[in-house]
C-alpha cells in the first residue's frame, strides 16, 4: 500500500500501517504543526518508508510526487479552499487506478462546515460516489 496523509494533529495513520507491515511507502504533510513533523515516529525505524514534509499543503502538496499512492487520508486545513485544493490534487494523482480517499471532519464537526461543502462540491463536479462512515469520515472510492 502506498499512502498519503495530510494531517493537523500528532496522530498518524502511517504508524499503524507500518506496524502492520502493510505499508510500502508513505508521504505525510503537517499543515499546522510543522515543528512536530516526525515526532510520532521518533525512536522507531520508519525512515525508509515514511517521508515527512513540513508546511502548508497549499504550497507543499503541489510539489510532491504522489502519483503512485492508492490511499489518502486528508485531515488538514478546514477552509473551503484548502480542503478543495487538497482533494483536487490528491484525486488527480489517483484517478484511473483503484484507490481510496478518506476525508476527516465531514459530518461530526458542525463548526467546520466548509470541509463538508468543499467535499460535496468536488464529488458532484467529478460525479464521484461518496459514503460516510462513523458519522465523520467521507470515503471516496476511485
Amino acid at each position: 500500500m502506498k499512502t498519503f496523509e495530510i494531517k493537523v494533529l500528532k496522530t498518524s495513520t502511517h504508524i499503524y500501517l507500518v506496524e502492520a507491515d502493510s505499508l510500502e511507502e508513505a508521504k505525510e504533510i503537517d499543515n499546522f504543526h510543522p515543528d512536530n513533523v516526525g515526532d510520532e515516529v521518533g525512536g522507531k525505524d520508519f525512515e525508509d518508508k515514511v517521508s515527512l514534509h513540513k508546511g502548508n499543503s497549499n504550497e507543499v502538496l503541489k510539489n510532491l510526487d504522489i502519483h503512485k499512492i492508492d490511499f489518502a487520508f486528508i485531515d488538514g486545513g478546514h477552509s473551503y479552499q484548502t480542503t478543495l485544493n487538497d482533494l483536487e490534487i490528491v484525486y488527480e494523482n489517483m484517478k484511473g487506478k483503484k484507490g481510496t480517499i478518506v476525508c476527516d471532519d465531514y459530518q461530526d464537526a458542525s463548526y467546520i462546515t466548509d470541509v463538508k461543502k468543499a467535499i460535496d462540491d468536488y464529488v458532484k463536479k467529478k460525479s464521484l460516489s461518496l459514503r460516510v462512515i462513523e458519522g465523520k469520515f467521507a470515503v471516496i472510492d476511485i
